[in-house]
């Protein structure tokens, strides 16, 4: 996917912002699937009416429920400022929460000129503050953009304050026209207090710059309060603190450990925020849909929207935010969201509505063709398999499968299946979806081969019209090929990184460029690679090293501290030349075979475990099994003792992405990725070697196909500055 980013520099007294988006000619909003799906089925199509059972019916007590409120701010057209997409962020949020129990008179919205600085100031002080109650659940969410202006009162390191931007900022002339991250820690600080910690107060900012807004909130679980130290500076604006607000300030004394050992305030309600970029980062726009790019929105909503529809009423704050961490790496790459708070409170005090474990048939259009309620934000994509199972069946077992099907296309909440039998029209309202299998997805990249007049080499342009998984487009695309000057020039254009140049009179000329399409190919196709499963869980753990002499290794924790780039030890900023070591935990229920392999800026792929030796063979490749519960740190024989594999940062500047796959069979890529493509004598291979078979082997008549999968992803992420 590709993100092309429009620098916006804001000259204001002090202050200065940068944000990206894509460089879209109709980048304007358009109809979200949530607003078209009503009109699916205009032809022939029969709507389902599905019967209601306990099981459906099964809710809450609204007696004792606690009120649900959300207040979305998003401002797409700025009245001095570059406009942005962030109206399509409203949808996303909005439909989340609606999924989990809010109602929609509990979801206000500030949308371009409604949310002014005086607008969004009266709302949270004079509208929301005096009338939530204790026990309520709040959720704000901030879609636009964001800056850092000088700190005026001394209280940041970095002598800068992040600052949220309104529709109006600008007007006035000056910094005063932002809304200050001292402000907000007022407004959090009285929120919680008149929550109290049966609530929950869970922030979603969606701009750049954010991470520093939740600079102090590693002392939430100390002995201080977020913000403490700002409630009493000078920048509070007098309209904002009325008689009808009680701004407290004070120590917070009374403490309390819950029953998973966290301190939380005794007084205040447990606060989360997720911020969809560090301090130092720009927050880059996204397409909804990588394979349609029919919608232009921001990276943190999306993965926000999509981490909702698994929660539970288990589901932690630390466990949604690894959900987005994760959905983010696939559209996101030069960007690492943040997460504060009480990370191990409940998702909304576990006021969660439980997900189905089953779809419903929402639409019949033959007797052998039907669309279901999940899409791919169910992590339905095309070729994976389902089956129909009678509405009394709350556990699917195959023998009892009315009929067994297969989703040919996926909208992002719906999905078309096709059915290896005809089933009467009249049963489909008596019967539950259960997914039996998930695909790959489709390995799908856009290349726009760019050259000047009067150059390019057709050589280059056949092969990539012929390559499988490669559509050529004029714009808009994920890997952009500049032939010009002598020189050729291929672009990650997701991440705007310049991968290499090759010189068009170079011998291989052709067979160079292919390596490095097609590396580029499989490794952002990788990183999009999301998949997870109930029974797999095996967990990536990275511990940065410092080498002592050719075999020790020294495990100092000033190390760690210094590299980590957020709490969850899953993203780091490490130099070239660099150490770390790997380990690997079975959290599953399961056995589960491994493969780690590392995905370079540059597009290289490598594998790094299984070892495989110069020959090209696998050590220990059948052994490669992680037994549930056990953990493994990744290790070689030297003189017969074993010893902790030492891993060395490459010097390509950019985001080197280590990822674990977890398959309940073993996994052969090496043998792929050394030999570009298996032997054609080599027997069926398992799904995600076909995949990536099908990408050297095929041609446009043969292209590489979905598959089907049941195991589970894992990344942990290295910045190289």
């Amino acid at each position: 996917m590709k993100s092309i980013c429009l620098y916006i520099l804001f000259f204001f007294a002090l202050a200065e912002s940068a944000c990206e988006q894509p460089d879209l000619q109709n980048g304007r909003s358009r109809s979200t699937e949530a607003d078209t799906s009503n009109r699916i089925g205009s032809g022939n199509e029969t709507l389902v009416s599905k019967p209601s059972t306990n099981l459906d019916n099964r809710k809450a007590s609204q007696t004792n429920s606690p009120r649900k409120r959300a207040l979305m701010i998003a401002i797409a057209d700025y009245l001095h400022a570059d406009d942005l997409n962030s109206n399509n962020d409203i949808p996303l949020i909005r439909d989340a929460l609606l999924r989990h129990g809010f109602k929609k008179a509990d979801l206000s919205v500030l949308a371009d000129q409604e949310a002014s600085r005086a607008v969004i100031l009266k709302t949270l002080f004079h509208e929301i503050l005096p009338t939530v109650k204790r026990g309520d659940i709040f959720v704000m969410s901030y879609s636009g953009h964001g800056t850092q202006i000088a700190d005026d009162d001394g209280d940041e390191i970095d002598s800068l304050d992040e600052a949220l931007v309104p529709y109006d900022a600008g007007a006035g002339g000056g910094a005063e026209q932002f809304i200050r991250d001292d402000t907000l820690g007022v407004f959090v600080e009285n929120l919680r207090k008149r929550i109290g910690p049966e609530g929950n107060v869970f922030f979603i900012i969606d701009a750049c710059y954010s991470g520093s807004i939740a600079r102090d909130f590693e002392q939430l679980q100390g002995r201080n309060d977020p913000f403490r130290k700002r409630i009493t500076k000078k920048l509070l604006d007098p309209e904002v603190v009325r008689n009808d607000v009680t701004i407290e300030s004070g120590s917070d004394p009374g403490r309390k450990r819950t029953s998973r050992g966290r301190q939380f305030s005794s007084q205040m309600a447990p606060f989360v925020i997720f911020t969809a970029a560090a301090h130092n980062q720009v927050n880059r726009e996204v397409y909804k849909d990588v394979v349609k790019r029919d919608e232009i929105v921001g990276p943190l909503s999306l993965a926000v929207h999509k981490a909702l529809a698994d929660a539970n009423s288990s589901t932690t704050y630390r466990m949604l935010f690894e959900r987005v961490r994760m959905e983010m790496i696939a559209t996101s790459h030069m960007q690492t969201p943040q997460m504060e708070g009480d990370v191990d409170a409940l998702l909304f005090s576990g006021e969660v509505v439980e997900p189905k474990p089953y779809l419903d048939v929402v639409k019949v259009i033959n007797d052998s063709t039907i669309r279901i309620e999940g899409g791919r934000l169910n992590g339905l994509n095309p070729g994976s398999r389902v089956m129909l199972h009678p509405i009394s069946d709350l556990v699917p077992i195959e023998a009892n499968a009315l009929a067994n099907g297969r989703v040919v296309s996926a909208q992002w909440m719906t999905s078309k299946v096709v059915l290896d039998r005809p089933i009467s029209i009249v049963r489909y309202a008596d019967c539950r979806v259960f997914v039996s299998a998930y695909s790959f997805g489709e390995l799908y990249t856009r290349v726009v081969y760019s050259t000047a007049p009067g150059s390019g080499d057709e050589r280059i342009h056949a092969m990539l019209r012929k390559l499988p998984g490669v559509e050529l487009v004029e714009r808009d695309a994920d890997i952009l090929i500049r032939d010009s000057l002598g020189r050729i020039e291929i672009i990650n254009a997701i991440d705007a990184v310049s991968i290499c140049s090759i010189g068009a009179g170079e011998e291989g000329v052709v067979d160079k460029v292919y390596r490095k399409v097609v590396n580029l190919v499989r490794n952002n196709y990788l990183r999009r690679l999301n998949m997870r499963n109930n029974s797999i869980d095996v967990q990536l753990i990275l511990t940065p090293v410092q080498a002592v002499g050719e075999y020790e290794l020294n495990f100092d924790d000033r190390l760690k501290e210094r590299a980590r780039l957020s709490k969850n030890n899953k993203d780091w900023r490490l130099s070239h030349g660099q150490s770390f070591s790997l380990k690997a935990v079975n959290r599953g229920l399961v056995d589960a075979y491994i493969t780690v392999l590392s995905l370079q800026p540059d597009g290289e792929l490598h594998q790094l475990f299984p070892v495989v030796s110069n020959s090209g063979r696998e050590i220990g490749g059948q052994d490669n099994v992680l037994k549930a519960g056990a953990d493994y740190t990744f290790q070689y024989a030297h003189e017969g003792e074993a010893k902790i594999t030492r891993y060395d940062v490459q010097d390509t500047p950019g985001k080197e992405v280590l990822m674990l796959i977890a398959t309940p069979e073993p996994v052969r890529l090496d043998p792929i990725i050394r030999a570009r493509g298996p032997a054609r004598n080599d027997k069926a291979y398992l799904p995600l070697e076909q995949l990536f078979a099908g990408l050297y082997l095929g041609d446009k008549s043969t292209p590489a196909m979905p598959c089907e999968s049941s195991g589970s992803t894992e990344f942990v992420t290295i910045e190289i500055p």
